[in-house]
This record gives structure tokens, C-alpha cells and sequence, in this order.
């Protein structure tokens, strides 16, 4: 098998890069993660980087990778290290932002800093977390509420009061 890996880290068509993702997907080899994650196509090293059984060390370095798109994928990993999970949920990459906003595996601490995100599909998703505070509802909501020039931030602000609705809180 290995073999052929190498021959499909760059291939020569797009059936070959099918078949080497579709390998960094699926395989349980260390050894061939390992390879594939220093493919020169992207979606090969994300793929490796979702995959769950890559490495903690092998994660580590597609954290640091130059595609926003890869260390989403880190970031996906039901088995990403708590250290890189934090510090990819400060990401530059919206995807990898809002999948932490998102997320339950989230603490409230880094829900409250993604909350005052300058992009909306970033902040919003913390409104609907199950680990997202009272507390921080009604930040979202008091800020936005006075910053409100912009639809998003209006949009923010009410989705925020929504919930807080919905919990009961009186505003």
C-alpha cells in the first residue's frame, strides 16, 4: 500500500488525488498519515488532519499549516489536544473560529472572546451554544444593542435576546 501512496502523493489526475484523499480519510495507518500530510494538495492534508487517527504530533504541525482549510480540519478532529483546539479556536481562519463557537466541546471563557468577534458568522453561533452563560447573552446583547448601525449587529442583538427569552432572563 505504501507504495502506491507515494505514487499518488502527486498525481498525475484527478482520479489519483480522489484515491489519496479518499485514503487519508479512511486509512487507520500511522505511517501513511504520516505521509499523506505532507502532500502538496490541501485537501489531502485536511483530510489527514480530520482523520481520527492522526497523531497528536502530526496534528501539531498541520496546526501550523500555511491553508486555513487544513487546520479547520485540525479543529474538526474529535481528538484535537486541548492546547491546539485553543488556540485554533484564535485562528485567522473564520471556519476554524466558528466551528469553535459552535461547538459544546467549547469553554465559556473562549465563548465569551469569540462573542465579540468582528465577524457575524463567528459571534452568533456562540448565542445558541450550550455552554454559552447567561452572562455573555446579555453582553452580546447590550453591546450589540448599542452598536447596532450595522443589520449584522442588530441581527446579533436580537438573536441574543431571543434566547435570553427563551432561558427565561429578564432584560
Amino acid at each position: 500500500m505504501k507504495r502506491y501512496i507515494k505514487a499518488t502523493i502527486r498525481p498525475l489526475s484527478d482520479e489519483g488525488c480522489d484515491i489519496t484523499r479518499e485514503i487519508a480519510e479512511l486509512t487507520t495507518e500511522s505511517e501513511v498519515l504520516s505521509e499523506l500530510s505532507q502532500s502538496w494538495d490541501r485537501i489531502t492534508r485536511k483530510r489527514v488532519a480530520e482523520n481520527p487517527n492522526t497523531s497528536e504530533d502530526i496534528l501539531h504541525i498541520l496546526a501550523e499549516d500555511p491553508e486555513g482549510e487544513v487546520r479547520h480540519g485540525v479543529i474538526l478532529n474529535p481528538n484535537c489536544p486541548d492546547d491546539l483546539y485553543e488556540k485554533l479556536s484564535r485562528d485567522s481562519n473564520d471556519l476554524c473560529r466558528s466551528f469553535a463557537a459552535q461547538s459544546p466541546r467549547t469553554p465559556a471563557n473562549l465563548l465569551y472572546k469569540l462573542s465579540t468577534d468582528y465577524v457575524w458568522w463567528v459571534r452568533n453561533p456562540v448565542i445558541t451554544n450550550p455552554n454559552t452563560t447567561d452572562d455573555i447573552l446579555l453582553h452580546i446583547y447590550e453591546y450589540y444593542s448599542s452598536h447596532g448601525t450595522w443589520s449584522e449587529n442588530r441581527t446579533t442583538a436580537n438573536l441574543a435576546k431571543k434566547e435570553l427569552e427563551r432561558r427565561g432572563v429578564q432584560i
